[in-house]
């Protein structure tokens, strides 16, 4: 009898020191390379990113502090041990109303676009997609839904090895703040 599949691990509801930590442009870069090797040693993380490894310990300790990575093992290499760390989720959420302090918020934000422009001034390629719409709650709900179902599929075909390094970033926000006088069509 076939195993049933693992479930979809629940997003990780970032919370300010998380969303602070990751505004560091190598801490997201770390942390994003974990997502994508799935576990790694702070020497595996080096050579995948061309950094040096003690640079990386330095971004590593903050991430596990605020809980975004964790220690999945110790393993011997050599006649020492070396931590593997693996992300503590492969989905992370930011609540709408959730910032208590915006000038935090919008540094971490920026942090996240310039993150994003870098790596489109070195992209080989890239396709740019924009859509404005008005959609109803129901309706974000089933888009973040397919989007979910997107994220599920460039993970079962993720190929660290022998693949190209590929990013897929979706940017889901409302452009219209209260109080606006912008009106739909």
């Amino acid at each position: 009898m076939p195993s049933a599949p693992e479930p979809e691990p629940k997003p990780l509801l970032l919370n300010t020191e998380q969303r602070a930590c990751l505004s560091a442009p190598l801490r997201r870069e770390v942390f994003e390379t974990l997502l994508a090797l799935r576990e790694a040693s702070i020497n595996e993380l080096a050579a995948y990113i061309n950094r040096s490894s003690k640079s990386l310990y330095y971004h590593v300790r903050p991430l596990e502090a605020v809980g975004l990575v964790y220690i999945k093992e110790y393993r011997l290499v050599g006649k020492r041990k070396e931590a593997v760390y693996c992300p503590t989720a492969t989905r992370l959420l930011i609540e709408e109303d959730a910032t208590e302090n915006e000038e935090e918020e919008q540094k971490v934000q920026k942090a996240f676009l310039r993150h994003l422009e870098r790596e489109m001034r070195t992209a080989e390629s890239v396709a740019v997609r924009r859509v404005l719409v008005w959609l109803t709650p129901e309706v974000q709900s089933v888009l973040e839904e397919k989007f979910a179902e997107i994220e599920r599929f460039l993970r079962q075909n993720d190929q660290p090895i022998e693949g190209e390094r590929t990013a897929l970033t979706v940017i889901l926000t409302t452009t219209q703040r209260k109080g606006s006088k912008e009106t739909q069509p």
